[in-house]
């Protein structure tokens, strides 16, 4: 009789154990139809304000694409006492990366940005000068621009960054990502008036090229956060 009861408590046990399994292969189940395919998340980063979407592929691989700008202005006076105007900075562009999480909360990106970056440096003397004999005042004397741009239009991105891999229960997932941008040798457009004129040459068009030649990478630090909207594929 003890024999016969211990094969009924081993037999309860068995089909504890696989009730137990079974359940839990159904909260997985569960849980793997609530994983969300689609988030919108907003990025502030150094290269501009933005919006990303990230289509998640695996648990492991993501895709995503988005769009930045920034623009900031400085006078140019607190860089050249001597002169008066100002300087543009505008970083922009659209991103498309790919994403591999090696770890869950670890990952590497490569991907190209098209790069719409700009920056504008545009100023006349603040005083008028002495030529000689000659007093000439800053209008003319000349006004002179000078436009960069990146060398490379498509520019590659590695990354490298960690956060959350977008948790199946969370509605809100922080990522921290830094990363290098290689937009290639800036090229330079000038333009001037008066007798600043001569200066905006294609000759000094190039030798401005060649002493910026070294910065060719751009460094990237950003924050992101997405939203979790459960746009789930049926």
């Amino acid at each position: 009789m003890i024999r016969n009861n211990k094969y009924i408590i081993l037999i309860i046990v068995l089909l504890f154990s696989n009730g137990f399994i079974s359940a839990q292969n159904q909260v997985g189940l569960i849980r793997s139809e609530k994983q969300p395919k689609w988030l919108v998340g907003i990025k502030f980063s150094t290269f501009g304000i933005g919006i990303e979407g990230r289509r998640i592929l695996s648990n492991k691989f993501h895709l995503r694409g988005g769009i930045s700008y920034l623009q900031i202005n400085y006078p140019l006076e607190k860089v050249r006492h001597d002169m008066q105007g100002e300087i543009s900075v505008s970083p922009s562009g659209l991103a498309a990366i790919f994403d591999y999480w090696p770890h869950k909360n670890i990952f590497l990106s490569a991907g190209t940005i098209f790069n719409f970056t700009k920056i504008s440096i545009s100023g006349k003397l603040s005083e008028s000068v002495m030529i000689g004999d000659i007093e000439m005042l800053p209008d003319e004397v000349g006004h002179i621009n000078a436009d960069l741009f990146p060398g490379y239009f498509s520019s590659p991105y590695l990354g490298f960054g960690f956060g959350q891999n977008i948790a199946q229960t969370k509605k809100i997932s922080f990522i921290f990502e830094t990363g290098i941008l290689f937009h290639g040798r800036p090229k330079v457009k000038l333009n001037a008036t008066g007798m600043l004129t001569p200066t905006a040459s294609a000759a000094q068009e190039t030798i401005i090229e060649e002493n910026i030649a070294p910065l060719s990478i751009y460094p990237t630090v950003s924050i992101s956060c997405y939203y979790n909207f459960l746009l789930n594929e049926q």
